[in-house]
């Protein structure tokens, strides 16, 4: 089961493009916000954000999963 915790962090991700400033505005070491993203990636068993030394994006797949969670977050704060 996923946990809000991790859907939280990619929306963050996915918001902002990028680790670093996902994880400065949840206020926690980039680490954690990576090791969540991929924790996320490996249970639904699909990559869901390009990466780079430079930038990140959404993949198709994660463009449909960032569409549908926060369609399901709906009043959940994900700002």
């Amino acid at each position: 089961m996923t946990n809000i915790i991790q859907l939280q962090t990619f929306v963050d991700v996915a918001r902002l493009n990028s680790f670093t400033k996902a994880a400065e505005h949840l206020s926690i070491p980039r680490s954690t916000v990576t090791a969540r993203v991929q924790a996320l990636e490996e249970r639904l068993g699909v990559q869901l954000l390009h990466r780079t030394t430079r930038r990140v994006s959404l993949t198709l797949e994660g463009e449909r999963f960032f569409a549908a969670v926060r369609a399901s977050l709906g009043g959940a704060s994900t700002s």
